[in-house]
């Protein structure tokens, strides 16, 4: 479910996986990226599921990208 496929964006299963340089982090982390939006409010998360890390962004700024 989490596989991105490169060809498409890196679009999976409702959300997009890649691999991306982090700072302080040996190599590429794996990413599993996921955006939303409803009543005004905008949420991100992304999940490094090898390094055991999550974030989740919540904002009111409508023009948050």
């Amino acid at each position: 479910m989490w596989t991105g496929e490169p060809s498409l964006g890196y679009v999976a299963l409702g959300a997009w996986s890649f691999s991306s340089g982090l700072a302080n982090c040996k190599g590429d982390a794996d990413l599993v990226e996921r955006r939303g939006a409803i009543g005004g409010i905008r949420v991100r998360n992304l999940i490094a599921p090898n390094l055991g890390r999550s974030i989740v962004v919540f904002t009111n700024n409508g023009d948050f990208e």
